[in-house]
């Protein structure tokens, strides 16, 4: 096991759930000093992060490359820290924290009866966004990447931490889980009852299928087929969904009603990722895996 991996199992086990036990504000003050920590000291993270912005972002300086490794570390951490304090947010904490703009368009969407993908992308703190529409009332099923031991990627912190993830959320949620690998018959019939299915359209692994690429930052991102077959097949409605941090305990939600055709909502999600990623790019997670999902033109 790496320094970097040892740290991480440390972090998990014992340090984030310690911390959660605090006031939230003091919390994620020391969210921070770790986050800081790692944008400084941890190099497997520098590293990665760096290549990911140097193949997409040839032309960032020096201080602007440092400022947006800074950046996701922070919000990295936050993250964490936002899945270990979930059991303690009420409705009330989370309204102050995550303010939501046209959340119409996810209503209107249900209103119609046909079921809602939400899709969304591994960008800032979804899992805060997730837990403030449940409490507002929005029941959500999820589809999420396996985290038991069929995902051989995943460390046993991991496991750990991501079921307890998990199952808070669900709490807030109280809709259906199907994890990749399962029978989707529950996410299928959920959409044809009506149900509303989150689902992320950047999620990796080694072994899924065949993709399709996508016009994004200068290149093309390449992504798994999946989301327009469940369309195509329940009748389903899509709506794009995203949140992004103001400061640690202040975030934006946003919303936006996608093509119902099953060949189009593709394109037009990953183009509403786009949007985000270039208003704010450290907040998208995935620049530490890039060379799996992006190039800059045609195969590489």
């Amino acid at each position: 096991m790496s320094i970097s991996q040892k740290r991480r199992e440390f972090r998990l086990r014992i340090t984030y759930p310690t911390l959660a036990k605090l006031p939230p504000v003091v919390a994620y003050a020391f969210a921070d000093l770790l986050g800081r920590r790692d944008a400084r000291s941890n190099h497997d993270l520098r590293v990665a992060l760096g290549n990911g912005f140097d193949k997409a972002m040839p032309g960032l300086t020096a201080d602007a490359r440092e400022n947006l490794i800074r950046e996701q570390a922070l919000m990295l951490s936050r993250e964490v820290m936002d899945a270990w304090l979930l059991p303690r947010l009420d409705a009330r904490t989370l309204g102050s924290m995550v303010t939501v703009d046209n959340v119409a368009a996810l209503e209107e969407a249900r209103s119609e009866g046909k079921g809602v993908l939400l899709i969304m992308a591994h960008y800032s703190r979804l899992v805060l966004l997730l837990a403030a529409l449940g409490a507002r009332g929005f029941e959500m099923g999820m589809l999420t990447m396996r985290i038991d031991e069929a995902n051989p990627d995943l460390l046993p912190c991991e496991r750990r931490y991501l079921s307890q993830k998990v199952s808070a959320l669900r709490a807030m949620l109280r809709g259906g889980w199907v994890s990749l690998g399962d029978p989707m018959r529950p996410l299928y019939e959920g959409l044809r009852r009506g149900e509303i299915w989150i689902v992320l359209l950047d999620a990796y692994h080694s072994e899924f299928g065949r993709q399709m690429d996508y016009p994004f930052l200068d290149g093309e991102l390449s992504l798994p087929s999946g989301i327009d077959r469940i369309m195509a097949k329940t009748g389903a409605r899509a709506v794009f969904a995203s949140v992004r941090e103001n400061g640690p305990r202040r975030l934006r939600g946003r919303f936006t009603r996608l093509p119902d055709d099953p060949a189009s909502v593709m394109a037009a999600a990953v183009s509403e990722l786009e949007v985000d990623v270039r208003a704010a790019p450290a907040q998208w997670w995935q620049w530490n895996i890039l060379d799996y999902l992006w190039n800059r033109g045609g195969r590489e």
